[in-house]
């Protein structure tokens, strides 16, 4: 080796040890502006999720001060009192979060004192009711005043909703920008070093045709790991390894979706360490996910606490795995119970229908997707377990295609217009993990429940309250039916 090319090699090495500094330092700054956008995208999401408790809140306060009216029994002011607790909390909360946001803190300001005032007029109808002033309390309703300053509270509520999501939207775009430059710098920064490396290599080495090719075939193997899919999607796009798939690769069947999700876990989350979240959600996730591959699933992707996950065979499967998955998180739970912490509750949504499985991206940087309405209606069932507080529903397509439905214990719940579909959706329980008292009640009273549901639906919501009522004296803890009681009695009065 002559002087000429020692320098040769120097300089290339420097070059190129300058390079990779700029690359880490460019993935390093990224990073850090990528985990500040990541903690702005929560703020918002935790924005949202308060103001949309503050009309839950509401909704419970007037729905406990119906009740009272209408019975004027105590027990049915819990939900009130209990609303009151938590739109203060809620509150306090949001003036925290939006303190950097002059104009959501001044619609904080107004939603305030319209919240009091709504409050104030609650309370007033109570008070009257307790001294013998019913009729007084319910001519206090019918003016209406109550109702517009509700109206009101929901436009507050509104426009703060939409500020916040056109925050969030401004936060996701730099995001997916950010995102966008980092892989074009890695990805310049990685091909113009490899480039150098190899004209050196091929400078030192002129006899190394064998040892290109075992390195083309590792460059390759590293851009399929880049572009990773689940195992099962591979085989489903009929591909024999990751490096066959490409990008647009699609096949269209129909499948079951199921979305999970754990309960109040922000609620839980902010008590926590940021390590013990990720203990806790890993803990979670090693007890769940085994369950759905045993029912022949796949996981298609993890939402932070959440799961989607995908059974090809038959709606059964996605079915018997959700009662797995209960039964497992009762086992969880006693764990948890003896260590002293919070038990976990989760919502399971199914739904079946037909979906097109495929890749997304650019050539660099693909991922499995599945696109289909079916998905989006299987989320929005996850989310109507918060409604009814019942863990695992699932839609109508799913119910009619299982092939044994007498070996669980189903019923119709409701019949439901979910966000973004115009006709009407059948929502069933399943309800097979129910623990043996709630299981033999809500099998007993079976026919009531559903003869409740059917009169509630024709509208003959006297004969409806009288089901529902004989059911909640059976069952008292049927969530189900405490909602349909709220709902009747807020029907009954108006």
């Amino acid at each position: 080796m002559n002087l000429s090319l020692q320098k040769k090699v120097l300089f290339g090495f420097v070059v190129s040890s300058v390079l990779l500094l700029i690359v880490t330092y460019s993935g390093y700054h990224t990073s850090k502006q990528l985990a500040n956008l990541k903690e702005w995208e929560i703020h918002t999401k935790q924005v949202l999720r308060f103001l949309e408790e503050i009309s839950t809140d509401l909704s419970d306060a007037e729905t406990g001060q119906r009740g009272f009216l209408l019975t004027l029994e105590p027990e049915y002011l819990e939900p009130y009192n209990q609303a009151v607790k938590e739109i203060d909390q809620d509150l306090s909360v949001l003036i925290s979060l939006t303190r950097d946001n002059p104009t959501q803190q001044k619609h904080l300001d107004d939603l305030s004192t319209l919240i009091s005032q709504k409050l104030e007029e609650l309370q007033m109808t109570i008070e009257l009711a307790k001294s013998g002033n019913t009729q007084t309390a319910i001519e206090l309703v019918k003016t209406h005043h109550g109702k517009n300053l509700m109206n009101e509270i929901r436009q507050i509520l509104d426009t703060m909703k939409d500020e916040e999501e056109r925050l969030f939207e401004i936060r996701s775009d730099a995001t997916d920008e950010l995102i966008k430059n980092t892989f074009l710098v890695f990805g310049i920064g990685i091909v113009f070093d490899l480039g150098l490396l190899s004209a050196l290599y091929l400078v030192i080495y002129r006899e190394i045709h064998h040892k290109q090719i075992a390195q083309q075939q590792l460059i390759s193997l590293n851009k399929a790991a880049f572009r990773f899919v689940p195992q099962e999607l591979i085989k489903i796009l009929n591909k024999d390894s990751i490096i066959d798939v490409n990008l647009g690769d699609y096949t269209e069947q129909e499948m079951s979706i199921m979305f999970s999700d754990i309960r109040d876990f922000t609620s839980i989350s902010e008590r926590i360490s940021p390590q013990d979240n990720f203990n806790l959600i890993n803990a979670y996730l090693s007890r769940m996910a085994p369950l759905i591959n045993e029912h022949y699933g796949f996981i298609d992707k993890y939402i932070g606490d959440g799961i989607m996950a995908l059974f090809g065979r038959s709606p059964d499967d996605a079915v018997q795995a959700a009662i797995s998955m209960l039964s497992s998180l009762k086992e969880y739970n006693k764990l948890r119970n003896e260590s002293g912490y919070i038990p976990l509750k989760i919502g399971i949504g199914i739904n079946t229908g037909k979906l097109i499985l495929g890749t997304v991206g650019y050539h660099n940087h693909i991922e499995g997707t599945v696109i289909s309405d079916a998905v989006n209606l299987a989320s929005r069932i996850e989310q109507l377990t918060k409604v009814y507080r019942v863990p695992l529903l699932i839609s109508e397509s799913t119910f009619v295609k299982l092939k044994h439905p007498h070996n669980y214990g189903i019923r119709l719940v409701d019949k439901v217009q979910v966000k973004g579909r115009s006709e009407i959706v059948k929502v069933y329980e399943v309800f097979n993990h129910d623990f043996f008292p709630e299981l033999s009640a809500k099998l007993s009273n079976l026919s009531v429940f559903s003869e409740g549901v059917s009169l509630y639906h024709q509208q003959n919501f006297q004969e409806a309250f009288k089901a529902f009522q004989d059911c909640y004296h059976q069952n008292p803890n049927d969530s189900v039916v405490q909602v349909y009681l709220r709902r009747l009695k807020g029907d009954l009065l108006r």
